[in-house]
C-alpha cells in the first residue's frame, strides 16, 4: 500500500526530531509493506486551545485543524507535533494525554511537553526524547489505523498512563497487533482505491 503522511509541527521547529521520526516512521511502515510518503509542515501553535483553568491545551483544537489541513489529499495520514502540555477535551476526566487520534479517521496529535526527561527534573537526553516521540507518534498512528489499545505493555499500542509505560514499551507491534495493522492498512487501500 501506499500512503502519504503529514507531519505538521505546531510551533517551533525540531530538525533533529523531525529528521528521526521521518526516517523511523518510512522503517516502520516499509517493515510492514506500506510504502509512506511524508511530507513536514510547520505552523503557529493554536493559541485559542488554551484552558486557562488547567493551563493546558484541548488537543481537539489541534484535531480539527489537522481534520482539514491539505484537502487535496482527504486519505492522507496526519500527524501533529505540538510542544503544549494536552488534555481531551473528548475525555476530559485524563489530567493529561501524550496524545489523542481520530480512531479509523486520518488525524492525530501527541505533545512533546511531557516527553522530554527535563520535564521529570532530569537531564535533557535526545535519544531518550527522540524514542519516546517516536513511540506516541506510532501509537497515535496506529489508532487511526484501527488499532485498539494492546494488554500487551512491551506493545507500541499499549496505554501509556505515565512516562514510565512509554519508556517500558517499545516502539514494535506484538503479533495481534501487527496482523490487525496489516489488515486495516488492505481495507483502507480498499476504501480510497
Amino acid at each position: 500500500m501506499h500512503a502519504k503522511l503529514e507531519i505538521v509541527i505546531f510551533g517551533k521547529s525540531r530538525p533533529r526530531l523531525e529528521d528521526f521520526l521521518v526516517a523511523e516512521l518510512k522503517a516502520f511502515y516499509a517493515a510492514h509493506d506500506l510504502e509512506v510518503e511524508v511530507n513536514v509542515s510547520h505552523y503557529a501553535s493554536i493559541l485559542e486551545s488554551l484552558d486557562e483553568t488547567r493551563q493546558q491545551h484541548a488537543s481537539g483544537s489541534f484535531l480539527n485543524f489537522l481534520d482539514h489541513f491539505n484537502p487535496n489529499e482527504p486519505e492522507a495520514l496526519k500527524l501533529g507535533i505540538v510542544e503544549q502540555d494536552l488534555f481531551s477535551d473528548s475525555h476530559p476526566g485524563f489530567r493529561f494525554i501524550f496524545g489523542e487520534a481520530r480512531v479509523g479517521g486520518e488525524s492525530c496529535v501527541i505533545s512533546v511537553s511531557r516527553l522530554d526527561p527535563q520535564a521529570y527534573g532530569l537531564k535533557f537526553n535526545g535519544k531518550l526524547y527522540k524514542e519516546r516521540a517516536l513511540k506516541e507518534s506510532l501509537h497515535e498512528l496506529g489508532h487511526v489505523l484501527g488499532l485498539d489499545h494492546c494488554d500487551d505493555q512491551l506493545c507500541v499500542m499499549h496505554f501509556s498512563d505515565s512516562i514510565y509505560d512509554t519508556d517500558l514499551k517499545r516502539s514494535t507491534l506484538c503479533t495481534a497487533c501487527d496482523e490487525k495493522l496489516t489488515m486495516n492498512a488492505k481495507k483502507r487501500k480498499n476504501l480510497h482505491s
